[in-house]
């Protein structure tokens, strides 16, 4: 395996460490995991899942390609995320958040258990990103108009990088963006998995 697939493999592992970890937070007594820092508003199960799910295609498809599955798990990683994000524009209760945790508790004037629209507009794009990425890898050798489809992915990737950056600053800096409106704010450990996952993308 050459050196670029070792490292987008490894950051795809540590995306999945931190999906597991927020996952982790709701199974276990230990909801510490959740959130990673004090300040943060935790990572909601829905979240975790999807990151789970990035992060394991990432790293089965850096470690032995398998295009056709990863097409097949971005395709639900992206209706998954495209759901959550609709039901939010709509005005509608996100369902699969409230299967997973039907009574939430307040973090400040926020439910927790609840994925923020920024996080489900993140994981839209970064599954689209890979998704493009594995179309054109599917497409090697074949027709050259659809080479532009790993461009594409790239260059989502590397919005998806610069806005998970952009959270992580804030909270390192101690000014966590769309804190105090009505929105739900991404979570550290969330923004932080997004960064990975583009970078593995």
């Amino acid at each position: 395996m050459s050196i670029r697939l070792n490292v987008a493999s490894g950051i795809a592992v540590a995306a999945t460490l931190l999906g597991a970890l927020g996952l982790a937070g709701w199974l276990t007594p230990y909801s510490g995991l959740v959130k990673l820092t004090q300040d943060s508003i935790p990572m909601a199960p829905s979240s975790a899942l999807l990151v789970l799910l990035l992060g394991v295609t990432l790293i089965r498809e850096a470690r032995r390609r398998s295009t056709r599955s990863t097409v097949t798990a971005s395709w639900i990683g992206l209706v998954l995320s495209a759901l959550q994000l609709g039901l939010f524009v709509g005005g509608f209760p996100p369902v699969l958040d409230a299967f997973l945790v039907p009574s939430p508790e307040p973090f400040g004037v926020y439910l927790t258990g609840r994925m923020s629209p920024w996080m489900a507009l993140g994981l839209v794009v970064s599954n689209l990103s890979l998704l493009f990425v594995s179309l054109g890898l599917l497409s090697l050798g074949r027709s050259r108009r659809h080479r532009g489809f790993d461009n594409a992915g790239v260059v989502l990737a590397s919005v998806v990088t610069l806005f998970g950056l952009v959270v992580v600053l804030g909270y390192l800096f101690d000014a966590p963006l769309l804190y105090g409106s009505r929105v739900v704010p991404m979570a550290f450990g969330s923004a932080l998995a997004l960064v990975c996952l583009a970078l593995a993308v």
